[in-house]
């Protein structure tokens, strides 16, 4: 239910229903990513880690709308193409994008150092969350965003 709000609430906020749409792929596909991910590694899901995909979505919508304000405002003020949108974009927040998934995931990895085990869950899986959202961001979102958007200013 958050997710679809989210979608609903990101096409309204950039006038297309488009880029609520192709934003919903960034914001689901790292949470995913990271339950395959803690599958694989440690096997279940515990109450802290259900948590955690809660929690983190709200960081990781940020990384998108952060990324996708500043395509739109290439495209739409600037007269840009989709390609050079896109770059422009990473160009304006794509190092921030990094150095804030640096900070914040050794923040939650400072969890790690307390006594309460599901506290540990809670910050590996939110780390995850936050390394594959960079990527999905950095290497999905840009290609999708490229291919669907073909509107003319």
């Amino acid at each position: 239910m958050g997710l679809f709000l989210i979608t609903i609430l990101l096409g309204l906020f950039f006038r297309s229903i488009k880029f609520g749409v192709l934003s919903a792929f960034p914001n689901v596909l790292p949470i995913g990513a990271a339950f395959g991910i803690w599958a694989l590694y440690e096997g279940q899901v515990g109450f802290m880690v259900a948590v955690g995909m809660g929690s983190t979505l709200g960081i990781i919508v940020d990384f998108t709308v952060h990324l996708l304000s500043k395509y739109d405002l290439a495209r739409r003020e600037m007269g840009q193409n989709p390609e050079e949108a896109v770059m422009f974009a990473f160009e304006s927040v794509g190092f921030a994008l990094i150095v804030m998934t640096i900070v914040i995931s050794l923040g939650f990895l400072v969890l790690n150092l307390v006594n309460f085990m599901p506290l540990h869950d809670f910050a590996r899986f939110s780390t995850i969350s936050f390394i594959m959202a960079l990527i999905i961001d950095f290497l999905l979102f840009p290609n999708l965003l490229v291919k669907f958007d073909k509107r003319k200013f």
